[in-house]
This record gives C-alpha cells, sequence and structure tokens, in this order.
C-alpha cells in the first residue's frame, strides 16, 4: 500500500471536480419463462419438453434441456484463496512538498477532477471523461441472463426457483409429465437471487490494491476483476496493474479495455506496482501525477529503455487474459443477478466528495452538484438493508479507506451516476485449458455472454439456437 504525507491545508486547495457523461441505457428485456427438462430424451431424435402455460397462453420459447441436472460445483470453493493481504508498491515515491504547492497554483480552477486528498494525508486521483464505452465489448443479449433468473445455470452455488420441478434442489419431472407455472413477470426481476451476496466470503475476491495518486483506476479495476475471474477458475494469480497500464496509459474505460484484449498479462510479483512508473506510463497529458523526489517526467516512459524492455519482459510471462466483455445494462435488478452468478461487476461511474470522506462501510449518497470526477472500480456483491439494496464497492485506494478497502454504495447512486458496466472473462493465456476435474470443473458464470459449459468436453461453448447446452459441440437438430 502506498501512503503520500502532504499538508492538510494544501489537500483544501484540490477542492476539484468532474466532467459527466451521460450514456443512454438500453429499455429492459422481456420476460421470458422457461421449463427444465431433466430427463434424457431416447434416441435418435429428442422430443421436445412440455411449454409452461403462464393463463391458458403458451409462454415464449422454452428451453431444451437434455440430459441430468447439472450438478452444483460448491467443491471448489476450499481450493480458492481466501482474503489474500493488501500488496505493497514495489518502489516507495515520495511527494515533493514544494513542488505540490507549485503544482497546486497550475491546477486550472475549472477543472473538476485530479489528485485529491484522503484519509491521513494520503492521496489518490480522480479523472474526466473516463466513461467512453469499450468498443469491443459484446452487445448484451437477454438469453443467459433469463437462464440465470429461472435457475437453470451450472454455477457454484445455484440459484433455485421453488416449485418448478427440475431446477437445483427441486424434484425432477419425470419424462413427458405435467406443466409448471412460470412465475408472475412482476416477480422476475428479483425472484430466486438470494438476499445477500459477498465474494469476499467465497475467496473469490483479489488483493486490496492501492493506485495512490496516478489516475490508473481502469488499470486497477480491471486486474481486479481479472483477478475475480481467474479464482473462480480456482486459479490464484493476481495481475499486474503496471502491466495492464503499460498497453494504454490513458485514464478511459475504453482504452483500458480494447488495448487489453486478448494479451497475456504478467503476474503481479512479475512487475509489481510502482507510483513513479505508473506516472511515467501516463500519456494522458494531465501533468499532475507527482511532483516526486527525484523528479520524474510524466509521459517518458515510451522513451525510457528499462521501463519498455520491463513491458517486453512482462509481455513474456504473460498468463492469463481478457478473451472477452460483456456489456451489462447498468439496472440495478441486472447487475445484481450477475453479481448473484459469482462474476465480479467492473464500473465506472461519476462519484461525489462523500467518497473522500467515507468512514466505516458505508458511502454516503452524493447530488449532481457534488461529483467530483469519474472513478472506476468493481462491485462485489451486493446486501439489503431496512428493505432497500446496497452493493459492495472493491476500490483501489487501499485498506484505510473504507471498510480495509470496501465499502458499500446505495442503489439510488447506482440508478443516478453508473455509466458503464461488463462483466470480464478471461482464459489461461500461454497453454491450454487442462482437462475439467471434479474441483476445477468451469461453471457456467465462468463462461461469454453467449457461451454455457459443454456438457461433454466441459469447456465453454457457444449456447445453441434453442437456447440448449451444446454437447461435444453438437446442438440438437432443429424441430421440423
Amino acid at each position: 500500500m502506498k501512503w503520500h504525507r502532504v499538508g492538510g491545508a494544501i489537500g483544501l486547495m484540490l477542492l476539484l471536480g468532474a466532467c459527466e457523461v451521460q450514456v443512454q441505457r438500453p429499455p429492459p428485456a422481456p420476460p421470458r419463462y422457461y421449463y427444465y427438462y431433466a430427463a434424457t430424451p431416447p434416441p435418435p431424435a429428442p422430443q421436445p419438453p412440455r411449454e409452461v402455460v403462464t393463463g391458458g397462453r403458451p409462454a415464449p420459447p422454452v428451453l431444451r434441456v437434455y440430459g441430468p441436472a447439472p450438478e452444483p460445483v460448491s467443491v471448489r470453493f476450499p481450493t480458492r484463496i481466501v482474503h489474500p493481504p493488501a500488496l505493497p508498491d514495489a518502489g516507495l515515491a515520495f511527494l515533493d512538498l514544494q513542488g505540490l504547492q507549485a503544482l497546486v497554483l497550475r491546477l486550472r480552477p475549472d477543472r473538476k477532477c485530479g489528485p485529491r486528498e484522503i484519509t491521513g494525508g494520503h492521496w489518490i486521483h480522480l479523472d474526466c471523461n473516463l466513461h467512453a464505452p469499450i468498443k469491443s465489448a459484446k452487445a448484451f443479449t437477454p438469453d443467459k441472463l433469463n437462464l440465470l433468473l429461472q435457475g437453470l445455470l451450472n454455477l457454484d452455488s445455484p440459484i433455485a426457483i421453488p416449485g418448478i420441478p427440475g431446477l437445483p434442489g427441486q424434484p425432477a419431472s419425470p419424462a413427458g409429465a405435467g406443466t409448471a407455472t412460470a412465475p408472475p413477470a412482476a416477480q422476475l426481476g428479483t425472484l430466486g437471487l438470494p438476499d445477500s451476496v459477498d465474494h469476499r466470503k467465497d475467496g473469490t475476491e483479489g488483493p486490496m490494491k492501492d493506485q495512490g495518486q496516478v489516475g490508473a483506476c481502469t488499470a486497477f479495476s480491471l486486474s481486479t476483476a481479472m483477478d475475480n475471474a481467474i479464482r473462480r477458475q480456482n486459479g490464484n494469480e493476481t495481475t499486474s496493474t503496471l502491466h495492464l497500464w503499460s498497453h494504454y496509459g490513458n485514464p478511459v474505460v475504453q482504452s483500458a479495455g480494447d488495448r487489453n484484449l486478448r494479451k497475456p498479462i504478467a503476474p503481479w510479483d512479475a512487475w509489481p506496482y510502482d507510483e513513479r512508473v505508473a506516472c511515467e506510463l501516463d500519456v494522458s497529458g494531465d501533468h499532475d501525477c507527482g511532483p516526486y523526489m527525484p523528479p520524474v517526467t510524466q509521459g517518458s516512459g515510451a522513451r525510457d529503455a528499462t521501463i519498455q524492455a520491463k513491458v517486453k519482459d512482462s509481455d513474456a510471462k504473460g498468463q492469463w487474459q481478457v478473451t472477452e466483455y460483456d456489456k451489462i445494462p447498468s439496472d440495478p435488478d441486472t447487475l445484481a443477478a450477475f453479481l448473484a452468478s459469482g462474476a465480479d461487476v467492473w464500473t465506472s461511474m461519476d462519484i461525489g466528495t462523500t467518497w473522500l470522506s467515507t468512514s466505516g462501510e458505508n458511502i454516503a449518497d452524493w447530488s449532481a452538484v457534488n461529483v467530483d470526477g469519474g472513478h472506476a472500480f468493481v462491485l462485489a456483491g451486493y446486501r439489503h438493508v431496512g428493505g432497500k439494496r446496497q452493493f459492495l464497492v472493491h476500490n483501489s485506494w487501499g485498506t484505510t479507506w473504507g471498510d480495509r478497502g470496501y465499502a458499500y454504495l446505495s442503489e439510488a447512486m447506482i440508478r443516478a451516476f453508473l455509466k458503464t458496466s461488463y462483466k470480464v472473462v478471461v482464459a489461461h493465456g500461454n497453454a491450454p485449458a487442462p482437462a475439467p476435474t471434479v474441483s476445477d470443473a468451469l461453471t457456467d458464470d465462468d463462461c461469454g455472454e453467449d457461451q454455457l459449459v459443454d456438457s461433454v468436453t466441459g469447456q465453454c461453448a457457444k449456447i445453441c439456437p434453442d437456447d440448449s447446452r451444446p454437447a461435444n459441440g453438437k446442438c440438437p437438430a432443429p424441430r421440423r
């Protein structure tokens, strides 16, 4: 963890804010109901399962599942790394107090972002205009979300819906028997989801990190989302934020995502975070990280032979890579559903002054007039307090912020200020995927937007056109 000690008076001079970017939200997807068919169909041509009937009328297309209900893979949990320690910076960077005063005088009074002092003289950085969406992200489709809400995905902690035969935890229907009643559409958004989710308790959160004064929150949050995805596959590696940052050096979500797609990322130990190096790699042109002693020239990393040699060395040591970004609608119900599946959600939003002075585990609500800047972080769970939902933030400001680096954010602030949200899908970059075993088999939350785990190979494969699970890469013959 990185500390910067400076005078509180100087911190008061840095009362800056942020630019807001409006992002149009897509309309909510219409509900779809599915019936889980647990019996194996007779060869050669399986008979389609019965449709769910609601109000005397057939529901929209049903899910065709051939074979037994998937067993939960909860045995994966004991092998995971639980609560790893916070990570220190590799190089301790000291702020030059006299130079910092000169920096304050150079900052534009109309610029609502930049370096900010939080608890105990600890400095962080807020960014402007970082919300540009990832161009390579897959567009959201409701199919997999509907399977999730109906309890039909193979997860570590299956989401079951009472009363529908064949769901995990429910008795299976014999072949050709009866129909089930679909849940009311009004309940679809929350039905089957647990009251609270906390990925820390699952052992799938990586260690707490500290970006210091450099505007690298996009790299830190992407790294944290990757750490979660790696641990869901029983890996214990922690990704190098500095390696991610070296590929773009510009505090924009779009740059962080697109410039790191399918690039194997080195583990933390191969290139630990060094704030001075991060400042040299910063090509934003803002000239507001540091000043440090000895001096650092912001943006000079591309010309620094030592840094460029380290980039090449880290490229060679890359282990895990992002294979896909799945765009998630930024409405709270959809976010909660994805979090319940086990996956972290990589987000960005405009934040207020309440983030800088939070005490304990809660971030107080703020208004548009209190917006200070943009910030990227990870959502790692949710809970209900007094009948209202709150979302768990895994931040990148060290363990002295909030509750050891975590804090809860109200659903109202999610609705008002959240700009981007993605699921990050990863795969091992330098070796073929091992044959699945009981303890490390993939589950559907490890797969991408349009993928499920193949029932034969155990690897992620494209969902069949009729929404069934592929078997050895093949789908059932289409109905005639």
